[in-house]
């Protein structure tokens, strides 16, 4: 496979580095010679400044471009390409609050809704939760199933005007339907279709797509399901140790 017709498309959140957290030297490491070797693009349901944050300004040199809002912004060297806007209508801003108030989990942090570029984040615990907030709604949601359970009633009520999908750790992110990780996969195959944003490319010829919320319902299943399995490859990891282990694997063998 010649490595340089393949797109190298990367979640960040689970896939990368741990939820909400800055990558590891080795890591890091690992990851740099890989985006300096690799054409390497990154897609993630936060924001610009958080993910430029996890990563760090020395990877981000040689990335080729960063996705951010489950693909609703893209930026080429921190200069903005697009940008989508969404937000919620008043009945299902009023329904999330039911769902918050609804919720057998005991704690709040604040933040709740959060509104980004072209995407909604919906969180019981809150966007204000440290670490150990986070954990114990983690452990909640493992047993309740609850984020699984929520995204599927906005879907059910409101799958005309939204779509919702499981995200990271504690959220669940809400987008105009078609408006999600899948919409990637044509920016990058055809090169006319991305001409409309003033970014121009060849196309690429395969896609090498990595992420840990592949499955039904996940926010990285849209991608991983526009995928052409004849030619692209889905690495659904199951840990971020899974995805550097392939990395240094794919390194060696085009050394």
């Amino acid at each position: 496979m010649d490595e340089s017709e393949t797109a190298f498309v990367f979640d960040v959140d689970g896939t990368l580095v741990a939820s909400s957290l800055q990558l590891t030297n080795d890591n890091r490491e690992t990851l740099l010679r890989f985006s300096e070797a690799m054409p390497t693009y990154l897609i993630s349901g936060s924001e610009f400044e958080k993910t430029r944050w996890q990563i760090g300004d020395l990877v981000f040199k040689p990335v080729r471009g960063v996705f951010n809002c489950n693909g609703n912004s893209f930026r080429v060297g921190g200069l903005t390409v697009f940008q989508s806007s969404f937000d919620l209508t008043d009945e299902l801003a009023a329904f999330l609050q039911e769902l918050l108030a609804g919720s057998g989990f005991p704690l709040r942090t604040g933040r709740h809704i959060d509104r980004r570029a072209g995407l909604v984040n919906f969180s019981v615990v809150g966007r204000n939760a440290d670490l150990s907030e986070r954990r114990q709604y983690v452990a909640w949601d493992q047993a309740k199933g609850e984020r699984k359970r929520i995204a599927e009633l906005i879907n059910r009520q409101f799958g005309d005007l939204v779509s919702a999908q499981v995200a990271g750790e504690t959220g669940i992110d809400l987008v105009e339907p078609g408006k999600d990780k899948g919409r990637v996969y044509r920016f990058l195959k055809d090169p006319f279709h991305c001409l409309r944003t003033g970014y121009a490319h060849a196309g690429f010829a395969r896609i090498a797509f990595f992420g840990d919320n592949c499955h039904p319902g996940g926010n990285d299943y849209p991608l991983a399901m526009r995928l052409d399995q004849r030619v692209d490859t889905c690495h659904k990891v199951a840990s971020i140790g899974d995805t550097y282990r392939t990395l240094n694997r794919i390194l060696s063998d085009a050394a």
